[in-house]
């Protein structure tokens, strides 16, 4: 299933999400359990489909060297 929006529903959202108050997270593990609580997507659901999640993974040319 594929969801879409538009740019108005990009924009509120943000903007909603700037009136609060930030929550600090020091682990990438912390802030996607953090972030999914809000998410009508399961958590594994979004790591299977995430290429942020992917390119995070990749290696980086550090790993050549």
């Amino acid at each position: 299933m594929q969801f879409l929006v538009g740019v108005w529903q990009v924009r509120e959202g943000v903007r909603m999400a700037l009136k609060q108050k930030p929550v600090m997270v020091y682990t990438f593990e912390q802030g996607l359990d953090l972030a999914c609580k809000g998410m009508s997507v399961d958590k594994k659901e979004w790591l299977a489909r995430s290429k942020l999640h992917k390119a995070r993974n990749q290696k980086s040319i550090k790993d050549y060297f």
